[in-house]
């Protein structure tokens, strides 16, 4: 995240022609960004402390504030001191978690003893969801390449809140597939040619009198991704206090072979949100819809609920939320799905490394 303040952008029309583009320097601050969420789910909760970036800085490296003293109070004087497991990561205990008519509020004191704070924040029902539902929808994605995922699934969610509250919500989901690769396939080129050279989390080795041959059981060919929602989805600020909701669109999933090798386990969350969280995902989500025009508003600075004690006048980002949570959870079979599906390529690499949030450990639930 950075934090843009001045991007002025001038375009001139004189006689329909189009003056040079002119950018003028683009001045930065350096700033605290939180990313905290406390449930009424049973912990460990997770509080992330990051620095904003200048732009000239490369934005993949994510800086994090790390030795600052991270706490979580809430209205009855109770204080959670959360644990710094890594560098700008703080957790809660296990048994810690929030109470839905309980307000509370999040304290951070850096390293160099500066002081900020959140509001006391409410948690708030988050009602109940009803029924996750999906479609198959064919030719909707990769229309110029025939060698891409054609077809989709479409999930959405039915759900309610509680009569006499706001009902403002949030709703985000997770997938889990199993994947499959073939690392004792990997080859080497040598003065004789191919020969095999298996990954050692293969089970195999290869001796040129023996060949190819497995000695142990392979700890990286069977593999569990993890993908999460990428995109803001919140209620709509002018339903206030509607109880029901219907038919919100959640994913649309690719239809590959990768996803459906046997079966996606997909879940939803519907999370209460108090007014100023959802403003903050509101303007989140408004900015990814626009991000692909030419004029969207990006140099908007999303702020959220943060304070500086020590500073007044500092600028201080991201979101400290306090949510209850309904859960909901289906699987998607292959067999359910007519296809057909785009055969992926063999994949001859450890997948845990390949894939993206991957873990070898078959999930219970699997």
């Amino acid at each position: 995240m950075r934090s843009l303040k001045l991007l002025p952008i001038l375009i001139l029309l004189l006689d329909s022609c189009i003056e040079k583009l002119e950018v003028p320097s683009i001045y930065t601050t350096s700033g605290l960004v939180v990313d905290g969420l406390l449930t009424d789910a049973a912990g460990p909760h997770t509080i992330k402390l990051l620095i904003t970036s200048p732009v000239e800085k490369d934005l993949d490296v994510i800086q994090y504030e790390g030795g600052a003293t991270v706490s979580i109070v809430d209205d009855s004087g109770n204080v959670e001191t959360l644990k710094e497991t890594e560098k700008g990561i703080y957790v809660t205990s296990n048994d810690f978690k929030g109470e839905v008519g309980k307000r509370y509020q999040l304290s951070i004191i850096t390293d160099e003893d500066r002081r900020y704070q959140s509001d006391l924040i409410e948690m708030l029902p988050a009602g109940e969801i009803l029924n996750i539902s999906y479609e198959y929808v064919p030719n909707v994605l990769n229309p110029f390449d025939i060698n891409q995922p054609q077809n989709a699934v479409d999930v959405y969610l039915d759900g309610v809140g509680i009569a006499g509250y706001p009902n403002r919500m949030r709703w985000r989901w997770k997938g889990i597939y199993q994947t499959k690769t073939y690392p004792e396939k990997r080859v080497k080129i040598t003065p004789g040619g191919r020969v095999p050279d298996p990954i050692p989390c293969s089970g195999f080795i290869y001796t040129p009198v023996a060949g190819l041959i497995q000695v142990k059981d392979c700890v990286c060919c069977d593999c569990w991704p993890t993908e999460y929602s990428p995109a803001a989805n919140v209620s709509k600020e002018f339903t206030p206090g509607t109880t029901s909701f219907t038919r919100i669109f959640l994913a649309r999933l690719p239809v590959d072979m990768w996803r459906f090798y046997t079966k996606y386990y997909f879940e939803a969350e519907q999370l209460s949100v108090s007014d100023d969280v959802h403003r903050f995902w509101e303007l989140i989500e408004s900015q990814q819809a626009s991000s692909g025009d030419l004029f969207q508003p990006n140099v908007v600075q999303v702020k959220g609920n943060m304070r500086s004690l020590t500073d007044p006048a500092e600028e201080v980002f991201g979101i400290f939320s306090v949510s209850a949570v309904s859960r909901k959870n289906l699987f998607i079979t292959r067999d359910e799905l007519p296809g057909p599906f785009v055969r992926m390529d063999t994949v001859v690499a450890d997948c845990r490394a390949y894939f993206e949030n991957s873990v070898n450990q078959k999930p219970p639930f699997w």
